[in-house]
């Protein structure tokens, strides 16, 4: 299933993405999940800033651990719903 967009940016703008290849069908898809995986890391950064707030014990290993599983989850799961 594909979603068409119509989107409006300066002119100028437009002009240097086009000259650099960005405006393609693929460069768009390509920048939206880099900046989606970005979004969901730093939200990750977030929650882990919130948790340690929270709790002034700093976190072990195995929590560590817990967070970069769910954070590799969700990735996986993004990559396989935006291949």
């Amino acid at each position: 299933m594909q979603r068409t967009l119509t989107i409006e940016i300066d002119e100028e703008i437009a002009a240097r993405a086009a000259d650099a290849g960005l405006l393609s069908n693929h460069e768009i898809e390509r920048l939206l999940q880099r900046e989606m995986r970005c979004q969901a890391a730093r939200e990750l950064m977030e929650m882990t800033q919130l948790m340690r707030d929270a709790n002034d014990t700093p976190m072990t290993v195995e929590e560590v651990s817990q967070v970069i599983k769910e954070a590799r989850k969700a990735r996986r799961s993004l990559r396989a719903t935006h291949p």
